[in-house]
């Protein structure tokens, strides 16, 4: 897990780089994390067979949240440019109304419903995804008005020249700056954060980050969450789980991670392999035999999978460890001296 790998070739068939290098990238991964959990929460409510609009809010995250995945996968396979920013303004737009017209719903009888936190809470997630959306669609909106206006001389004609014809308008650059342009950056600055999409490291933290996070938010959610203190101590280890692997993807991307010890990283990810297990092992039993406990089976399998993959990680520093203490030797067995 050093860091000396170089950022892949932008000019590929795919690009996943810029979901971690532009806006766009970082606004995309914002409306999947937030339509998410609009939706989880919503249908995680005690009462949520209540009303139809609750199953009409968890409907309308969905979507949105399918919608933001075809987005980022198009974009990485460079078929964007062909989307037209029409369909994308309207898109854009009618999720956002729909989003605005669920959250408000739903953040509403949160505050009149006993239970009702997780409510408020997908409401504002709801909100938030709502928001940019809609300022998504206001940037199709100039995209579209640009592509379709021409520059022109102060007299009134359009710009042309002799051999290509109209001259590109300088404000064009709108309707492809969610194409496919940009270049690698440069691997050898101060930070790199394109480990995280080209690296098998930065997939695994992606998917710690995810898994601890959803043990945490799932367990938090449950009905009966104050009844038992086990409960809290799941939600303590995911959390604390959490703030490690996003400490690590922080040292990692400030090129500082080869100063940590090999041994510090292998006990750090044995003892959260061990706390995880043990905490997602009790909501998952609970799940199985408490009413409405489908929320902590969900937990205990995203605390599973976070600890399978700190216990690979731990196995991974004790090599790392043995490598660096175990010096080359000559077939007869004596040290190399240099």
């Amino acid at each position: 897990m050093a860091d000396g790998e170089e950022l892949r070739n932008s000019r590929g068939c795919c690009n996943c780089a810029w979901i971690v290098i532009t806006v766009e990238g970082w606004v995309k991964l914002i409306e999947t994390l937030t339509t998410f959990l609009a939706a989880v929460l919503t249908r995680s409510f005690a009462y949520y067979r209540a009303k139809m609009e609750y199953k009409y809010q968890v409907g309308v995250a969905t979507c949105a949240c399918i919608l933001v995945f075809l987005h980022i996968i198009i974009r990485s396979l460079r078929c964007f440019e062909k989307v037209l920013p029409l369909l994308g303004m309207i898109g854009c737009f009618l999720l956002s109304v729909t989003l605005f017209v669920g959250s408000g719903i739903v953040y509403h009888d949160g505050n009149k419903y006993k239970g009702g936190d997780v409510m408020v809470a997908s409401g504002i997630c709801g909100f938030i995804a709502a928001s940019l959306f809609f300022c998504e669609a206001i940037y199709y909106l100039f995209a579209l008005v640009c592509r379709r206006s021409p520059p022109r001389h102060d007299d009134g004609d359009t710009l042309t020249t002799e051999k290509h014809g109209p001259v590109e308008d300088p404000a064009s650059a709108v309707t492809t700056a969610m194409a496919d342009r940009e270049e690698s950056l440069n691997s050898r600055r101060c930070c790199n954060f394109a480990w995280i999409v080209t690296t098998i490291e930065g997939g695994v933290k992606l998917i710690e980050t995810v898994t601890t996070f959803l043990a945490a938010v799932l367990t938090l959610s449950y009905e009966f969450y104050r009844y038992k203190s086990e409960y809290k101590y799941q939600v303590g280890v995911a959390t604390c789980a959490l703030v490690f692997v996003v400490l690590h993807i922080i040292f990692r991307s400030l090129r500082c991670f080869e100063k940590v010890p090999p041994l510090l990283g292998m006990v750090g990810c044995f003892l959260l392999s061990v706390a995880l297990v043990v905490g997602s092992g009790i909501v998952y039993h609970d799940g199985n035999i408490y009413v409405k406990g489908d929320v902590m089976i969900g937990s205990g399998i995203c605390g599973f999978i976070a600890a399978s993959l700190f216990f690979c990680e731990a196995i991974y520093y004790l090599f790392a460890l043995v490598c660096r203490r175990s010096p080359p030797r000559h077939d007869d067995g004596e040290t190399l001296i240099t």
